[in-house]
C-alpha cells in the first residue's frame, strides 16, 4: 500500500508553488505603478532643476527590480520543473505555469517601463 502512494506521489507532477513564483506575477505591475507614481511626484522638481536625472533613475531602479523579480520566478519554476518532470500531453504544474505567467508579466510591464522612460529621455520635464 506504502509503495503504492509513494510510486503515485511521484509520478505527480509538484504542485506547490513557491513565493518567487508568486513575486513575478505580483511584484511587476507594483512596481510599474510604484515607478509611474515616482515620476509624477519627481517631475516637478526636475522641471525646477532643468535635469531629468531623478526621472532616468527611477526609471532604471523599476526596470532592474523588474528584471530581478522575473530571474526569481525564472529560477524558481526551472528549480521545480526540475524536480517533476511533466511528459508531454499531462497536465502541467502549478509551478511551470506560475513560471510563464511571471516571466511573461515582467516583459509586459518591462516594455510599459521603458516606454515610460523614452518619454523622460525625449520629452523637457516643463513640458505639459
Amino acid at each position: 500500500m506504502t509503495d503504492e502512494l509513494a510510486e503515485e506521489s511521484q509520478a505527480r507532477p509538484s504542485m506547490g508553488v513557491s513565493a518567487a513564483l508568486w513575486a513575478g506575477v505580483l511584484f511587476p505591475p507594483a512596481i510599474w505603478a510604484i515607478q509611474m507614481q515616482l515620476n509624477y511626484w519627481a517631475v516637478r522638481g526636475a522641471c525646477a532643476r532643468g535635469s531629468n536625472l531623478r526621472l532616468n533613475a527611477i526609471t532604471l531602479v523599476a526596470l532592474l527590480l523588474i528584471a530581478l523579480t522575473g530571474l526569481c520566478a525564472w529560477t524558481s519554476g526551472y528549480r521545480s520543473a526540475e524536480v517533476a518532470r511533466v511528459e508531454w500531453g499531462a497536465v502541467v504544474s502549478n509551478s511551470r505555469f506560475m513560471m510563464i505567467l511571471g516571466i511573461l508579466m515582467c516583459a509586459i510591464f518591462l516594455l510599459a517601463v521603458i516606454a515610460q522612460g523614452v518619454a523622460g529621455i525625449v520629452f523637457n520635464p516643463c513640458q505639459s
